[in-house]
């Protein structure tokens, strides 16, 4: 009984988290402390996609029970009414947890990508000479 809370509290945490917070603004990856702020959402969205595919696939995987479930309860042993609403309400679940898991899972990864050009679509180099200093950049189309 304490698992199913657990998930729903997690579930409803992450959603919220995800609504509250306002689109990060952009960070031109620069200097070293943009590089640190990039990578900490790397991990965030990661963390955010590989949380979504859990909960996707312990959805599906809750989804395909709550089917079996409702046939076993159709067709076997006469008409098991108990085996359909069993059945309906476990597929329910699984399809509960399965939609905002997959959801979460291309946020994350939509995410990540995003982090990802960021750090390779804009560089500066500067390069100290005896008269003076170079400085290069870079974009990446």
């Amino acid at each position: 009984m304490r698992a199913p809370a657990l998930v729903l509290a997690l579930v409803l945490a992450l959603s919220w988290a995800s609504t509250a917070v306002a689109e990060p603004r952009a960070v031109a990856p620069g200097a070293a402390q943009d590089r640190d702020k990039l990578a900490a959402r790397y991990r965030g969205a990661r963390l955010q996609r590989d949380l979504g595919w859990g909960l996707a696939g312990l959805g599906m995987a809750l989804g395909g029970t709550g089917a079996l479930t409702t046939v076993y309860g159709a067709y076997m042993d006469g008409y098991d009414v108990a085996g359909l609403v069993a059945g309906v309400a476990i597929t329910a679940v699984g399809a509960a947890l399965a939609i905002p898991g997959i959801v979460l899972a291309l946020r994350g990864q939509d995410g990540m990508t995003d982090v990802r050009w960021r750090m390779k679509a804009f560089g500066v180099a500067v390069a100290p000479l005896q008269g003076g200093a170079i400085a290069a950049l870079r974009f990446v189309f």
